[in-house]
């Protein structure tokens, strides 16, 4: 048994609706999960009626709508797995005892999948890439769209760095080049991004702990953890 399951708030639904309905699965095994988070009721009555349609046509299609957008795409998949039906999830194929064993859904970064994609990784999981397999996307309708778009892939990567850079140095499975690797890229971002930039710009100011000290530390264990 797979789930389907569909983010839906402003997209093209029918698609959307209509290539997950039209997936080569036997029937009984199949279940479309659409979770619709639109604000605008007409368009949630439309998106209720494409998914009665394909009901109809005796597909297994379970309609959910919250009352708030909480955590936006990522609170309503959160709430989508809280049904007891569902089984698997998207983007990809995930095993929904891997979506539980790395805490499930967060709605702390923009880049929800990444996001439990990273802590799935950090927990042992591993993932199969299939890079020969060519599907249909939608791309933004207009070039403001595309700005926000692009602005939110390049934030979310960067703030869950940020959020999740202690997990990784600590985590057991981590091999010590890539512990290595994050620890040249703080020092590179303190030495030559920040420090520069206090005496650029005279409002930014610096506590000594955090110009000094951490810097000079993370130094100190990268010449001594350094192979010769």
């Amino acid at each position: 048994m797979i789930s389907s399951i569909l983010g839906i708030f402003k997209e093209v639904y029918k698609l959307s609706i209509g290539a997950a309905c039209g997936l080569s699965w036997p029937s009984h095994s199949l279940i479309v999960q659409v979770l619709d988070d639109s604000t605008n009721e007409v368009l949630r009555e439309l998106v209720e009626i494409e998914c009665r349609k394909w009901i109809e046509k005796g597909v297994n299609v379970k309609y959910e709508t919250r009352n708030n957008r909480n955590g936006y795409k990522a609170g309503a998949l959160k709430e989508g797995l809280k049904k007891q039906y569902v089984k698997d999830s998207t983007p990809g194929v995930w095993r929904i005892q891997a979506i539980n064993d790395a805490g499930g859904w967060k709605d702390r970064t923009t880049v929800e999948d990444m996001d439990l994609a990273v802590r799935a990784s950090l927990k042992g999981w591993k993932f199969v890439f299939v890079g020969d397999l060519a599907v249909r996307n939608e791309l933004p309708s207009t070039f403001k769209a595309y700005r926000y778009q692009q602005h939110r892939w390049s934030c979310g990567p960067a703030n869950l760095f940020r959020k999740m850079t202690k997990e990784i140095m600590f985590c057991k499975r981590v091999s010590i080049f890539m512990r290595m690797i994050i620890a040249h890229w703080v020092t590179f971002f303190f030495y030559c991004i920040v420090i520069p930039t206090t005496v650029l710009v005279p409002e930014v100011h610096l506590t000594k702990p955090i110009a000094i000290y951490i810097p000079a530390t993370i130094t100190i264990l990268n010449a001594v953890c350094t192979p010769r």
